[in-house]
């Protein structure tokens, strides 16, 4: 993206969460995003495209694919349980990871 002159001001690299849910989450709760492209792997775009336009986000995907992957079958695999797991965290309205807070009992 730096070679294609776009400018850093618009870009948004989320290093700070595990979790797709808690990306997209983040994009729209607390950057205040409403239009964002993600740019993501191939395998990974539609849950990420889901999860994102599920919680209100006008979503686009970017394929950053550059090689052929030789454990694809693990990531299909991987994505597919994935995938139930933010169907099923929409459908429950889960917050995300980083605002559950631990309980401690004394």
């Amino acid at each position: 993206m730096y070679n294609r002159d776009v400018p850093d001001s618009i870009v948004i690299v989320d290093g700070n969460n595990a979790r797709t849910f808690d990306s997209c989450y983040r994009l729209k709760n607390e950057l205040r995003q409403n239009d964002v492209v993600l740019i993501t792997q191939g395998f990974h775009m539609p849950r990420a495209l889901y999860l994102c336009n599920k919680m209100g986000l006008d979503a686009w995907g970017l394929e950053s694919d550059l090689r052929m992957y030789k454990d694809i079958v693990w990531f299909t695999v991987r994505d597919w349980m994935a995938s139930l797991l933010a169907w099923w965290d929409i459908y429950n309205q889960r917050l995300p990871s980083y605002l559950q807070a631990e309980v401690i009992n004394y």
